[in-house]
């Protein structure tokens, strides 16, 4: 699906089980600092309260407009944390939340 966002910012192919969300509520904690004062060029922060400003076609759950926050480490679902599963851990391995929109999996959203 190919989304155009807001403000006539750039168009954006959207993978069929993902959702662009609009950041609304950031958190910031002292592993954000802690973190982005280690990695240089890392976007930093990993919770986020958002809403959903577009939707892949194969999502069913969400519909634009629902405040969503994601997991903190996406690929955690349950079950022990594994090196791989850390990999997604958001502002400390992977690029974190503080930018205006994000990209998720609809899985690893939860409602706000």
């Amino acid at each position: 699906m190919t989304v155009s966002r807001p403000n006539g910012l750039e168009e954006h192919v959207l993978h069929p089980v993902r959702l662009l969300n609009s950041l609304r509520i950031p958190s910031i904690t002292h592993n954000t600092d802690a973190v982005n004062s280690i990695k240089i060029g890392l976007v930093p922060g990993s919770d986020m309260a958002g809403e959903v400003v577009a939707i892949g076609e194969d999502v069913k759950e969400w519909r634009v407009g629902d405040r969503v926050c994601p997991n903190f480490s996406p690929d955690h679902i349950y079950g022990d944390v594994t090196p791989a599963i850390q990999a997604t851990s958001l502002g400390a391995i992977a690029n974190g939340v503080l930018t205006e929109y994000k990209v998720f999996y609809s899985h690893v959203c939860f409602s706000s």
